[in-house]
């Protein structure tokens, strides 16, 4: 049976990485096609739309996920009562939260096309997968049976009807509202049939449990917490830039940004795969615990700052590729973004660490610090670099964040660690001599620069013997 179960367990994550791996690339497809076939304007509007109904779904979404799994998978009934109890709360919160979309967007937005905007995408708090409002009461019924594999389905059904649509409205030029709908509605057949199937196995005959929802509420407030400081410090710097600029500013900064954001999943897939031995080695090998740790931070920032040195070099290159010369303005943007992916992949690892020792309280310290030096460097630099502004703004916090994590995990870092930080310091300085004596950047300087920092990462040693030793044996070279 364990054999078995553990067998099962392998198989989920296979398909939760693949799903998320097509879906991650349907959705860019969709980023591209939605960029090539809008006016600029008409994407800021889009895009801003998007953040709106997000800072929506986070009252609908409650942190409410993990207790309700934890719940049901300990629960063997066909029908179980708290999924009755669960399903009434949810749909409560988010018939809420979207009556309160409504008339924010009839009370609040001046431009008609906006106001339909967020109106149309409200439904999404329903329909979407993607807003992890209402519908993820459903798939996390399966994923408490370890069955994964239903939702991913329908996740990806959903990402596939979306680039269909609006590949067929960029064929047929569409106009733009016929865009925000095949967007909301492609995910209505999945979440027609997984509701379906949910509620196929669980017959809503139970009674309401006043107990049972208090229990679900009070339990999911500290992740709520967590969840809307994150929410709230990822979309900010849009909101600021419409506040400030307009929707053209929120247009390009956002294709800068659509183009960067995949890159996490290299980071998210990374600290997946380790996660289980952070969380084992916590009790059983502190010193083993150690080596992952430092080891983990070393890769993620040496990953991170390869990326944003190819990036940058050809970011002019990337974003007349995918966006064509209307979008020249996200040039500059995705640039000063590129670099701070250095800080993103460290950031999502110590968050996920943290949850590995059990201190998930101190991710609610370093989400509000990243939250709120996020909004003091938007408000300074917005005004005064414009779009850019939003760019530095969010590698700033990023790098607060990343400092007030590594000090709350100090007892763990490694002299080795500290090293590597002052070797990594030496390309940067040498790149920021470059940039500020207005270095032309081609194809032979570039490839020179990249060959001169890998065998300087070599050569200074970055990898001490112990963890060199390790890939050594990970890749059998005795």
């Amino acid at each position: 049976m364990e054999v078995n179960l553990r067998k099962k367990i392998a198989l989920n994550v296979s398909i939760i990485f693949i799903s998320q791996g097509f879906i991650f690339l349907a959705n860019f497809v969709s980023t591209i096609i939605l960029i090539q076939s809008l006016q600029v304007k008409e994407y800021g509007i889009f895009s801003y739309g998007l953040v709106l109904v997000s800072y929506f779904a986070i009252i609908a979404n409650f942190g409410m996920k993990p207790i309700i799994l934890r719940e049901l998978s300990r629960e063997d009934g066909k029908e179980s009562p708290l999924f009755f109890n669960a399903f009434i709360l949810k749909l409560a919160l988010t018939t809420l939260v979207w009556i309160a979309t409504l008339l924010s967007a009839i009370i609040f937005f001046q431009n008609p096309l906006g106001k339909l905007t967020l109106i149309v995408l409200s439904f999404t708090l329903f329909f979407s997968s993607r807003i992890q409002a209402f519908r993820i009461i459903f798939e996390v019924y399966f994923h408490s049976k370890l069955n994964v594999t239903t939702p991913a389905i329908f996740q990806i059904a959903d990402s596939l009807l979306l680039v269909l649509g609006l590949w067929c409205a960029s064929y047929f030029s569409l106009d733009y509202i016929y865009f925000v709908l095949i967007y909301v509605l492609s995910a209505v057949p999945g979440f027609i049939s997984i509701t379906y199937l949910a509620l196929k196995r669980n017959a809503l005959r139970q009674k309401f449990n006043i107990q049972v929802m208090r229990k679900i509420l009070t339990e999911s407030i500290p992740l709520f917490i967590f969840i809307a400081l994150i929410t709230l410090f990822d979309r900010l710097d849009i909101m600021l830039l419409r506040y400030f600029i307009d929707y053209d500013a929120v247009a390009w900064y956002s294709g800068a940004y659509r183009l960067i954001v995949p890159l996490n999943i290299l980071a998210i897939a990374f600290t997946n795969s380790i996660y289980p031995v952070l969380s084992r080695d916590r009790i059983s090998n502190r010193q083993r615990l150690l080596m992952a740790f430092n080891l983990s931070a070393k890769i993620l920032l040496l990953s991170g700052m390869i990326l944003s040195f190819i990036f940058y070099f050809y970011g002019e290159k990337i974003i007349l590729f995918f966006f064509s010369t209307k979008y020249l303005n996200s040039i500059a943007p995705f640039k000063v973004l590129a670099f701070s992916q250095i800080f993103s992949f460290l950031y999502l690892f110590l968050i996920d660490f943290n949850n590995s020792i059990d201190r998930q309280k101190r991710n609610v310290i370093i989400a509000a610090t990243a939250l709120c030096a996020s909004f003091l460097a938007n408000v300074i630099l917005i005004p005064q670099l414009g779009i850019v502004g939003a760019s530095w703004g969010r590698l700033t916090a990023l790098f607060i964040a990343c400092g007030v994590a590594l000090w709350g995990l100090r007892d763990y870092i490694s002299p080795s660690f500290i090293k590597a930080l002052t070797k990594l310091s030496i390309p940067i300085l040498f790149f920021i001599y470059f940039v500020a004596s207005n270095q032309r950047f081609d194809l032979q300087f570039s490839f020179f620069f990249l060959a001169a920092f890998l065998i300087f990462i070599i050569l200074s040693r970055y990898f001490d013997s112990t963890e060199t030793a390790i890939f050594k044996s990970l890749i059998k070279i005795r």
